[in-house]
């Protein structure tokens, strides 16, 4: 049992589990959304989605970790953390890069069986686009020729998957049904998940810089702009979420999202200060993961009640 419990841990350290809080909890957010307009819920659409998606998240985190290594990036960086720089597995010996390629296919290749299956049961070829989408904006994030992260829009590729993509493919898979509301609904959770992407990307920095990852952050190349538009676009979230409610789009119960706001104001606080920093920032990080999964859940909540 103690060997089979190892094996576990060591395969989700690798596909860094902990992340997968961004890929369920747009799930929630679409299946409650579905519920809100037609009161249904298939417990079978909604379990086959959450795995799809969060296999399909395991198999983009891993070959994230394979390019990284090729580029040099991951052996360069010291600065690497609990929320960066990679599961660090092939660094220290415990995978090597030819089985984290094979493990990063075989997540991708049951992402596609779930997918496919959804898609056979959706109406249309909805369900076949998003996964088209999805899967290769998380594939090329990191993998050449294309390498989004490489290149300055990987944080918006990522904003739109575990944004509208993941909350209207979550929607769609409950209804067969277009409506905007999921899409308007998943703005402010794509930022949230863009921001996490782009906070971790202070500490990284110079492994970035030297090896030609021009990340937001590499771009901005002045640490203060980049901590103000990360201010800039939290609060903007926000307020994106306040305009829906007060037009009576979103249900008046969405602003429980605003419960989060003493953390917002915390974490713009610390970060104005500490944005050069290493560990300083480290809560920070960890304030933007609990932005998105609480705000996200709590969206869920208001469309349910």
């Amino acid at each position: 049992m103690k060997s089979l419990l190892n094996r576990i841990f060591f395969w989700l350290k690798a596909m860094r589990a902990p992340f997968f809080s961004a890929s369920i909890a747009p799930i929630i957010l679409g299946t409650a959304i579905a519920w809100l307009k037609f009161h249904v819920f298939n417990s079978l659409y909604f379990w086959l989605t959450l795995i799809g998606t969060v296999t399909a998240h395991a198999g983009a985190n891993i070959i994230n970790d394979y390019y990284d290594h090729f580029s040099g990036n991951d052996e360069i960086n010291h600065n690497y953390n609990v929320f960066s720089g990679g599961s660090r597995m092939i660094q220290t010996g415990q995978l090597t890069p030819a089985k984290t390629l094979t493990m990063s296919l075989i997540a991708f290749f049951l992402a596609i069986v779930i997918g496919l299956y959804l898609n056979w049961k959706s109406e249309g070829n909805i369900i076949l686009i998003i996964g088209i989408v999805g899967i290769s904006i998380g594939f090329f994030y990191s993998s050449r020729p294309i390498s989004l992260s490489y290149r300055g829009i990987g944080e918006i590729g990522i904003a739109f998957v575990f944004g509208p993509i993941i909350v209207f493919g979550s929607w769609f898979v409950q209804t067969n049904n277009f409506s905007w509301l999921p899409i308007l609904a998943s703005v402010p959770v794509g930022i949230w998940v863009g921001l996490i992407i782009f906070i971790n990307e202070f500490q990284d920095f110079d492994a970035d810089f030297q090896t030609g990852k021009r990340t937001v952050v590499v771009l901005f190349n002045d640490k203060q702009k980049a901590i103000w538009f990360y201010h800039v676009i939290l609060i903007g979230s926000f307020v994106w979420i306040l305009f829906w409610i007060i037009v009576g789009i979103f249900p008046v119960w969405t602003s429980l999202a605003f419960l989060l706001v003493p953390i917002v104001i915390w974490d713009i606080i610390v970060s104005s200060k500490k944005y050069d920093t290493i560990k300083e920032l480290l809560p920070v990080n960890a304030a933007t993961i609990g932005i998105h999964f609480i705000g996200t859940i709590l969206l869920s909540l208001g469309f349910i009640l």
